[in-house]
């Protein structure tokens, strides 16, 4: 189920450091609006914070015992409520809505039919009314799913609809769904598990009613993490998404075509994508170091698509199995 970014590696233990990078001058700060939330651990336990795409105001929304966020956040399209994945009692993960401020949590993840693992990765549509998710669901063997599928449902958790992985037994799983500004698309990452390449990941596009699936990335560059921009005629994604190599930034026009790189790390630096920022001049992206150990560790950082600079967006620090959402 937690599928992630060089799944099964040992992980770094990760603590928020502070509250703020040192203010930034007028003149340096963002201009983009709206807000980002995202996950960091606090004392081991992943938890949700917001903050401004200029780094202040950063607040901690959840305050529980169980995890939050670390396997989905999304904003509603009016910005007024999150969704975001969480624990439930019985260890399993599924999909909560609440309140920009975290207020009114609710879980909403449908009942699940035999043994799941849980839900993750959600995302609304354009007019809020539907929530694309992936669910890990049994047999459950050694803590893993037999299948991991794309499925949608309404935004009270009714009319559970699953759109891919219909047929079994398996030989792939379907991860992170983003659904596109016109709400036609359902964009999201096949990992092969037993077909060739093993382990090799890459984009794919349906409509969304989950019909006619189209493959955009070659598994040979594994690729992840697709967000659509917000006039929806390009996707954003990261190289090496799903292997323990240098990823990269990287955008493609909406039908695959087009791939440009947008940061050039080397070596032991990954850089995995997040969000776009609601104008679409900006990406938020975390990036990481991994060691010979194979931990990771890293943060948040900005990527302004005119300047091309690159900020840190808090400090933070943060471990592989985080995400971030910019909402409006």
């Amino acid at each position: 189920m937690n599928w992630r970014p060089t799944l099964g590696l040992a992980v770094l233990s990760a603590l928020l450091l502070g509250a703020l990078l040192p203010a930034l001058s007028p003149a340096s700060r963002s201009r983009a609006s709206g807000k980002i939330a995202f996950s960091a651990h606090v004392h081991g336990i992943p938890q949700v914070f917001t903050v401004r795409p200029d780094g202040t105001r950063l607040r901690q929304i959840t305050h529980g015992a169980s995890q939050a966020g670390q396997d989905g956040i999304a904003w509603s399209p009016n910005g007024r409520g999150l969704l975001y994945t969480g624990t439930g009692p019985d260890g399993t993960e599924r999909i909560l809505k609440s309140g920009a401020d975290g207020s009114g949590a609710t879980a909403i993840s449908p009942p699940c039919t035999g043994t799941c693992l849980g839900d993750s990765h959600p995302s609304y549509s354009p007019d809020g009314k539907r929530i694309a998710f992936e669910r890990a669901f049994g047999p459950i063997v050694n803590n893993n799913a037999s299948v991991v599928a794309i499925f949608t449902m309404d935004v009270d958790g009714s009319h559970l609809t699953q759109l891919t992985q219909t047929s079994t037994p398996t030989s792939s799983e379907d991860h992170d769904p983003d659904w596109s500004p016109d709400g036609r698309k359902i964009a999201f990452v096949r990992l092969n598990t037993t077909a060739a390449p093993t382990n090799s990941c890459a984009i794919e596009v349906m409509n969304a009613d989950g019909s006619d699936v189209l493959r955009l990335t070659p598994f040979r560059i594994n690729a992840g993490g697709p967000h659509w921009s917000p006039n929806g005629k390009r996707l954003l994604f990261s190289t090496w998404a799903c292997a323990p190599n240098s990823a990269n930034l990287f955008t493609m026009h909406a039908d695959g075509t087009h791939r440009m790189a947008l940061t050039h790390y080397t070596g032991a630096l990954q850089a995995l994508a997040e969000d776009w920022s609601p104008d679409g001049t900006q990406i938020v992206f975390r990036r990481l170091t991994y060691s010979g150990t194979d931990t990771q560790v890293g943060g948040f950082y900005i990527f302004n698509t005119r300047s091309k600079r690159i900020r840190r967006l808090a400090a933070v620090r943060i471990r592989y199995d985080t995400d971030a959402a910019w909402g409006k």
